[in-house]
């Protein structure tokens, strides 16, 4: 059987390939795809100074605000900086000062004790740091999903940096699942399980952030993050870490996989295969880019 340029024959296709070939396609279709990942990563390590603890934390926010608020997520962690937040770690409510003060976001809060208490304190940090808060406009904060909101999601990395620092060399030493969701298991205040959301009706929230977004941050921030520092310091040992970390988190589960799950036997097993058909699906797929494919040239592919 040969692939056809249609994802239902094609993923028929990989179905039927044996398990070393298998594998070796979307070991060669992941690296691609950590390629693209960590040229970001060192666009963003060039443009912070060439500072690896501020690359983490912007490549991290970014991430935890999504498609809808990703940029105003890197944007903040220009107003408030890793710096600021490594030195004022030592008391949570620092943190959450810190953020959805310098992120504009305080503001749209009912001025209740908490509300004032973290406004009072923002206004101390920002004397002492020279911050000039973000407009609140720069947040999309209507139709977004609970568990995504900005608010929450600066609340819980809060709370995981005040557990333990979320630092490059703690991410250095992730080598299994476990480790990357220990990194962000910090508890957030129960003030804002019932007070993030703003607007009528309340979402449901978590106190942390929860292991299916764990999954997806070890792939998409730290497994990149690992490969970056690995070429950069041409150390071949983080590289084989990032690749055993990677086939350690499970496959994602999201639209572009579900096109390609359509046998008995699951080709998708880790997130190696996931991030490969993710990569294949938008790389060539929706290009139309067949006769790049690595498909039509798997007999080419070497070890």
């Amino acid at each position: 059987m040969t692939p056809r340029g249609n994802i239902t024959e094609c993923s028929a296709y990989i179905a039927e390939l044996d398990a070393q070939r298998r594998a070796i396609l979307f070991e060669r279709l992941f690296k691609e795809r950590m390629n693209l990942k960590q040229q970001v990563i060192m666009q963003t390590f060039k443009s912070v100074g060439e500072e690896w603890n501020q690359t983490l934390y912007t490549t991290l926010l970014k991430y935890l605000g999504s498609t809808h608020n990703g940029a105003a997520m890197e944007q903040l962690s220009k107003v408030v900086t890793y710096t600021m937040l490594a030195k004022e770690r030592g008391e949570l409510r620092t943190l959450e000062a810190l953020l959805l003060g310098g992120a504009g976001l305080l503001d749209l809060y009912p001025e209740d004790g908490y509300i004032k208490m973290l406004k009072l304190e923002f206004g101390h940090l920002a004397a002492k740091y020279s911050i000039t808060p973000m407009s609140a406009e720069a947040w999309q904060l209507q139709n977004i999903y609970p568990n995504t909101y900005p608010t929450l999601r600066l609340v819980q990395f809060a709370a995981s940096m005040y557990r333990q620092s979320i630092s490059f060399s703690a991410v250095m030493e992730c080598r299994t699942r476990k480790d990357v969701h220990e990194l962000f298991s910090g508890c957030a205040s129960e003030y804002w399980l019932s007070n993030f959301y703003l607007g009528n009706g309340k979402g449901d929230a978590s106190a942390r952030i929860g292991s299916f977004t764990g999954d997806l941050l070890g792939i998409n921030v730290i497994v990149p993050m690992l490969i970056a520092n690995g070429l950069y310091m041409e150390d071949t040992g983080l590289i084989s870490r990032a690749i055993g970390l990677a086939s350690n988190i499970p496959s994602e589960d999201n639209r572009y996989i579900k096109m390609w799950q359509r046998h008995d036997a699951p080709i998708s097993i880790s997130a190696i295969d996931s991030q490969a058909l993710l990569h294949l699906s938008r790389t060539y797929c929706e290009n139309g880019a067949c006769d790049r494919c690595w498909l039509y040239r798997i007999d080419a592919i070497k070890k």
